[in-house]
């Protein structure tokens, strides 16, 4: 993954910021994401000192609240779907196959052809 960041130092502490792309076909050790839920997750290593943390809870402005699903890049039936954890708000990606559209409710028959139809059947039953 190409990664960019900035440090900078000030008040006796270093700030951190930086971004960098996922390419879902070759984010598992050169492999494409299986289907399942993946947390994202992002690693420091500097001066003999490590520290990891769950991505996305503090984000820029520009990021979107609401993310949009893309087709997976080797399994076309596949979707993966990023969204914020309830609550912590961090980042995760769903991979699997989406749910079908579900079909149109019918509409319920109106009230006056049922009482139409329990009428006939009383007169048919005479």
């Amino acid at each position: 993954m190409v990664t960019e960041s900035t440090v900078v130092r000030g008040n006796g502490g270093l700030e951190v910021t930086g971004s960098t792309g996922l390419d879902p076909a070759r984010a598992v050790a050169g492999s494409p994401l299986g289907r399942g839920v993946w947390d994202l997750s992002v690693r420091l290593n500097a001066l003999g000192w490590t520290k990891s943390s769950r991505l996305g809870k503090v984000r820029a402005p520009e990021v979107p609240a609401q993310l949009t699903a893309v087709a997976h890049p080797t399994e076309q039936a596949l979707r993966i779907t990023p969204y914020w954890t309830n609550p912590h708000r961090d980042l995760s990606l769903r991979v699997e196959v989406p749910e079908p559209p579900k079909p149109a409710a019918a509409a319920p028959r109106p009230l006056g052809s049922r009482l139409l139809g329990r009428v006939a059947r009383i007169v048919r039953k005479r």
